[in-house]
C-alpha cells in the first residue's frame, strides 16, 4: 500500500507539472498571436481614430503584463487576459478595414 501511495504522489506531481507546462505553452502561443495581431494592425495605424487608438492602448495594458518574461501572473489566468486583448485588436482591425 505504501508503494502505491508513493507511486500515486509521483503521478500526481507529474500531472501538476504537465498542467503548468501546458499553461505556459498556451500563454506563449497567445502572446505570439497578440504580437501578430499588432503587426497586422501596422498598415492601418496612420488612419486610426482616437477611439481605436484608445482600444489598442487598452489591449496593450491587458496583454503587456501577461506577456513580459518577468510576469508574476498565473499563466492559466493570463491566457484569458491575452485572448481578450487579441479580441480588442481584431475588432480594431475589423473597423479599420
Amino acid at each position: 500500500m505504501r508503494k502505491f501511495a508513493i507511486l500515486l504522489l509521483f503521478v500526481l506531481g507529474a500531472c501538476a507539472g504537465t498542467t503548468e507546462t501546458r499553461a505556459i505553452n498556451a500563454l506563449a502561443i497567445a502572446c505570439n498571436t497578440y504580437a501578430t495581431a499588432l503587426e497586422q494592425l501596422t498598415p492601418y495605424k496612420p488612419d486610426l481614430t482616437e477611439n481605436q487608438i484608445g482600444r489598442v492602448d487598452a489591449a496593450n495594458q491587458i496583454a503587456d503584463p501577461a506577456c513580459k518574461s518577468d510576469s508574476t501572473l498565473d499563466p492559466a489566468e493570463a491566457v484569458g487576459a491575452v485572448k481578450s486583448a487579441i479580441t480588442l485588436i481584431e475588432a480594431v482591425i475589423g473597423d479599420a478595414t
